[in-house]
């Protein structure tokens, strides 16, 4: 018997049984953020969309971020899943389509997130300035 022959035996099952937990891990992960990110951003659009108190500048930016968030969530989060798994049941045109979408949801968002800075910004910034004005 060679010991060498049961260590590589052991190793590499060893290492095959991790890589299918990693698996199993990384699909329950991903379907818990699509299924729960899903289910938030839409309650936030359907809050903001049908009461009509809510349509403010501020509220409106929420609304877009939602609006990208799920965006991101229903193409992005199931073609990374794909990617993790060196799998690609799309065509080539589903590729490009899914890489605008993915890189489009980051700019929206990162610029949604700009925007809604600068109106904070203005906000404390005004209200500093009628309070003063007030006195």
């Amino acid at each position: 018997m060679d010991i060498s022959d049961n260590i590589y035996n052991t190793t590499s099952s060893s290492i095959l049984g991790d890589e299918l937990k990693f698996g199993i891990v990384k699909i329950c992960l991903f379907s818990a953020f699509f299924v729960l990110g899903l289910i938030g951003n839409s309650l936030v659009l359907i809050g903001i969309g049908l009461n009509k108190g809510m349509q403010t500048s501020t509220n409106l930016l929420i609304f877009n971020l939602a609006l990208a968030d799920v965006l991101f969530i229903i193409f992005c989060i199931p073609t990374t899943l794909f990617s993790f798994f060196g799998r690609w049941p799309f065509t080539e045109f589903g590729c490009k389509l899914a890489q605008f979408i993915n890189h489009l949801s980051a700019f929206i968002s990162i610029y949604l997130l700009v925007f809604m800075s600068i109106d904070r910004y203005f906000a404390v910034v005004h209200a500093i300035d009628s309070i003063s004005n007030y006195r």
